[in-house]
């Protein structure tokens, strides 16, 4: 085992080892290495390194898991650890061999716990990134440089300094700050998978205890399967941290690696090592290092006291001991034993602190000064800043540099003319700064503001932190709101609003911050929350703002902290906010569905009455209490639309309604968008009346040079085609012509985007396209989750279950299902709900409980007919196939089945109703499964035959492979055989393991027994 065992640097100076330290490594990496330069390696590698004893098992593991780069398989490995077990030594070591036998790029940084950057575990990685792309040849850079490089660079500003990214072409870059994090974090992706697919590719970030939550945003989303980036992640942390750290918690979940960490006292050099279920297409690996075995720590300590006489092996003995295996602690008690006063009688904490006291006692008071100062930094600093802030100047800066090298207690890198500084391992740094006592730290927090003011490069965020440490909260309050806006503009959303709130409670009202000014930072504070995806959080600061405001202003305040609420799911506070502003504007809420549809065929009677005819008015020339009130319509009906699709619809008539009077174009055109969007759900009956509409809004896009409005149109053209006609396939390519307009030239538009994505989903469901929807769910679900949309989550995580039963896994798509229902309210009945029920039904029906199923059912429908959902054309088909379906199912095993086929075929004659292409096949494929549980076998095969052909004219391969096997078995023979291959070939594409059992689910009745 190293005998530091910290993150320790490349010593530039040169510095003989300390006391007890042994020459350095012989394995030490030769610089100019093509595949991984020595910079990559060596910039965070302990000094004192020389010893490598024990850890074979985890040497193994970690190789095991490398081999998945040459399978080009994505891999994670979480090395974890209690402090100063080893674990940067261990990784160290590992790259090192690796970089021998296999020459892979190697990326490597780590958190230090006083990093101000925005993404601050990738600092290190940028610039091992900057170096590899320097090092390669300008054309290779091009093509490995993705068309977004540079949003990249907008997070990263040291990619600027690569020529080939430099000289990138520009291209448009989306005024949606969301959308253009998403850029980034696809640019980075890409970017890592074409370096991957060059040559093998290593991610090692340490000491990932101090992540950020941008930063574990950003990994996740690098590491997420499907098709990640062929690259294995190496990360660290310490185990004693989880706890108290939630990004970190957060990335362990994200992961799937959150489990308890094993006790510390277990051998480590057992090799103790677990994986999660494998992923769709990688490995999670976590890798515990525990203390070493007394024989490998007697070893490690014979080997640092240069000896094998008796008496050395009897103090290596009680070094060994005392250590308890932690070689962190074992160097530092060989340090101490070598020592005049030397005492290895203690153990654990008591040790460490005795012997570290012990060394810093010894030190010359100019080199504890400088590390005092460097510890309290908490990140690696300039060394002049340090020295200044140190008052070490002159000719005793380099004397007490080199002492502290030397001792092993700072480590050094090259950084332009100079060079970084910092302690060599955080149980330094926590030691010494915890041997100051209040007004000592504050002097050097002092010391160290004046310092790097006066350098004039320091960040707001460094500066704030150091004078709130030295106690001067204003002054640390008002660089904080600098260093937040910094953050929103790197997009690193988290970061901006802790440090929006970090100012607000250090900036007491009155003269320090004008009550004007304080507002001002709440809104700036909620606008970056929303950015974050924490809508709940920043609609109590948006109403927080407009407390005490009289102007018009507090109502727009309250109308988006309403939408706020309604958007992450929170539908009482939310409706609640409506209210107060609706009231304000002196318009009423419908409390009951059944007042809202009757609101809302009067507003529909009167649009037929007046017409779409309106006096166009620019919007300086509309009253702004009237563009308010339109506005405050329309908030509602975005943020009811995917939980109460009446009232929706009522505020949306509404809306228009006022807008029309108004004259104010754009507003007009978003609510015929609406308008239009609710007239596609009535189905076929509503085809007219929606083509009317869309026209009329494509005409205000174009003569509005209006992207907002055309892609509305774009996606309302999508529904048209979708929920009027069933051509799923024209209304994808609508959809993808909306999401492109949306993303490259609209701002705030995540509603808008978000349903994109799921009319997109849900083309994907009627298509069949499973493994499609595999390939894109982590990244939408992730998607939906970053930005609080809890409606989309529901969804989302509800439609997963469908590539759960693919992979023939029921207990994963019971997870899915009711992860979906646990993220949404439990009061009322919403589409969420409706569609976590038809989640639940078909996992009862592949899994064989369909009686279950056919209960729950028949316990929710009077629900589903209370929430008005069965008005849409495309829900009241689905509610009445899974009834029938599931009966049919219930019936295979039921002792008398005729009442269950007799329920059937009533659902089945409601479908034929419906005289739609895409919901007409239905209708033979249920009357089939009716037929064989009645004995008639040749009408089941023929009502199966049509079944098939209507879903394959309805592009719907799924439904019609069902049938098509369904009839195969009972025909039996050739050209069953014929039919069953043919079927398992179309469910093979889309990788369902269980044909079988798939097409039991879609087309039951045929089990009878």
């Amino acid at each position: 085992m190293a005998q530091g065992g910290g993150r320790g640097a490349e010593d530039p100076g040169g510095a003989a080892p300390a006391p007890g330290a042994a020459p350095a490594s012989s394995a030490a990496p030769a610089s100019g290495a093509e595949a991984a330069p020595e910079s990559a390696l060596s910039t965070l590698v302990p000094p004192t390194i020389a010893h490598f004893i024990g850890r074979r098992p985890h040497l193994r593991a970690l190789h095991r898991a490398a081999e998945a780069l040459f399978l080009e398989r994505p891999t994670c490995v979480l090395v974890r650890g209690g402090a100063g077990m080893g674990k940067s030594a261990l990784i160290h070591h590992f790259l090192m061999g690796l970089r021998r036998d296999k020459g892979p790029v190697v990326l490597r940084g780590r958190c230090a716990i006083g990093a101000t950057e925005s993404y601050k575990a990738f600092g290190g990685v940028m610039e091992s990134l900057c170096r590899f792309l320097r090092r390669v040849s300008a054309e290779e850079a091009e093509r490995l440089l993705p068309r977004d490089v540079r949003a990249l660079v907008r997070v990263f500003p040291a990619l600027s300094r690569v020529p080939a990214v430099a000289s990138a072409p520009r291209v448009s870059e989306s005024p949606d700050a969301q959308e253009l994090r998403q850029r980034c974090f696809a640019a980075l992706r890409l970017l890592l998978w074409r370096i991957a697919e060059r040559s093998p590719l290593v991610m090692a970030i340490e000491d990932l205890q101090f992540i950020d939550a941008d930063s574990v945003a950003l990994l996740l989303e690098l590491t997420r399967p499907p098709d990640a980036p062929a690259m294995m992640f190496l990360g660290s942390y310490r185990t004693e941290d989880v706890d108290a750290s939630a990004p970190l918690r957060a990335l362990l979940d994200g992961m799937g690696a959150a489990r308890p960490a094993p006790a510390a006292t277990e051998p480590a050099s057992l090799g103790l090592e677990w994986a999660p279920p494998p992923l769709r297409d990688g490995e999670l690996r976590q890798i515990e290092v525990g203390p070493l075995l007394p024989l490998e720590a007697e070893e490690l300590a014979l080997a640092l006291l240069f000896a094998r006489d008796e008496g050395t092996r009897a103090r290596a003995d009680a070094i060994a001991r005392a250590s308890g295996g932690n070689p962190r602690l074992l160097g530092e008690l060989v340090r101490d034993a070598q020592e005049p006063a030397g005492d290895v009688g203690a153990r654990g904490d008591a040790a460490w602190e005795r012997a570290l006291g012990a060394r810093l006692h010894r030190l010359p008071e100019q080199a504890l000064r400088l590390l005092e100062v460097i510890a309290v930094a908490g990140e690696p600093i300039d060394a002049a800043v340090a020295a200044r802030a140190a008052k070490v100047d002159g000719e005793e800066r380099a004397p007490a540099m080199a002492h502290l090298r030397a001792e092993d207690l700072i480590v050094a890198r090259p950084a332009g003319e100079g060079e970084l500084v910092e302690a060599s391992h955080d149980l330094v740094r926590a030691s010494v700064v915890g041997r100051l006592g209040p007004e000592q730290l504050a002097a050097r927090h002092r010391r160290l503001a004046r310092a790097l003011e006066a350098l004039g490069t320091a960040d707001a965020e460094t500066l704030s932190r150091h004078w709130l440490g030295a106690g001067d909260g204003a002054r640390a309050g008002r660089l904080a709101a600098v260093a937040a806006e910094q953050a929103a503009e790197a997009l690193a959303f988290e970061r901006a609003a802790r440090l929006y709130e970090l100012a607000l409670g250090l900036l007491p009202r009155g003269a320090d911050l004008p009550e004007a000014e304080r507002r001002a930072l709440e809104v700036r504070c909620a606008d970056a929350l929303v950015d974050a995806g924490k809508g709940a959080e920043a609609a109590r600061l948006y109403a927080a703002a407009a407390e005490g405001d009289d102007s018009a202003r507090s109502l727009d305040l309250r109308r988006r902290a309403a939408e706020q609420y309604l958007r992450s799911g929170h539908i009482d506070e939310g409706l609640e906010h409506v209210r107060a502003v609706l009231a304000a504007f002196g318009l009423s809420f419908p409390e009951t569905p059944r007042r809202a549809l009757v609101a809302l065929l009067l507003h529909r009677a009167e649009l037929r009455l007046r017409g779409l005819r309106f006096r166009e008015r620019p919007e300086a020339e509309v009253r702004p209490e009237d563009l308010a009130r339109i506005d405050a319509c329309w908030t509602v009906t975005v943020g009811l639309s995917a939980v109460d699709m009446v009232r929706s619809a009522e505020f949306s008539a509404r809306a228009l309604l006022l807008a029309l009077r108004a004259g104010e174009p754009y507003r007009i055109g978003r609510a015929l968008a609406f308008e239009a969007s609710s007239a596609c759900m009535i189905g076929s009956p509503g085809r007219a009346r929606a083509e009317e509409l869309v026209a009329a809004v494509r005409a205000l896009a174009e003569r509005l040079d209006s992207p907002h409005l055309l892609g509305l149109s774009m996606m309302v053209s999508g529904m048209l085609e979708a929920f009027t006609a069933g051509r799923w396939r024209a209304a994808s390519d609508w959809y993808e012509r909306a999401d492109e307009v949306l993303r490259d030239r609209c701002a705030g538009v995540a509603w808008e985007l978000a349903t994109t994505q799921l009319m997109t989903s849900w083309m994907r469901y009627y298509r069949g396209q499973i493994d499609a929807l595999a390939r894109t769910m982590p990244a939408v679900l992730r998607g939906a989750e970053q930005r609080g949309d809890r409606y989309a989550a529901a969804i989302f995580g509800a439609q997963a279950a469908w590539v759960s039963l693919a992979s023939d896994d029921v207990a994963a798509a019971r997870g899915a299902v009711a992860g979906a229902l646990s993220r949404w309210t439990t009061s009322g009945f919403h589409l969420e709900h409706f569609v976590g029920l038809l989640g639940e039904t078909y996992v009862d029906r592949y899994a064989g409980r369909a009686g279950a199923a056919l209960r729950r059912l028949a316990e929710a429908w009077p629900k589903i007919e209370g929430s008005m959902l069965l008005m849409m054309q495309n829900s009241r088909v689905m509610a009445h196939v899974e009834r029938a379906s599931t009966a049919l199912a219930a019936a295979e095993g039921a002792v008398e089945p005729e009442p269950l086929i007799q329920a059937a075929l009533r659902d089945a004659a409601a479908l034929a109703r419906e005289r739609t292409a895409w919901s007409d096949p239905f209708v033979p494929l249920l009357r089939a499964g009716a037929a064989e549980l009645r004995g008639e076998r040749d009408e089941a095969i023929a009502q199966l035959e049509a079944a098939a052909a209507g879903f394959d004219v309805a592009d719907m391969p799924l439904y019609a492979a069902a049938a098509r096997r369904q009839a195969g078995e009972l025909l039996g023979g050739e050209k069953g055989l014929q039919r069953i291959l043919v079927a398992d070939a179309v469910m093979a594409r889309e990788r369902i393991k269980s044909p079988a059992r798939w097409a039991a689910m879609l087309a039951p009745g045929f089990g009878r027994r």
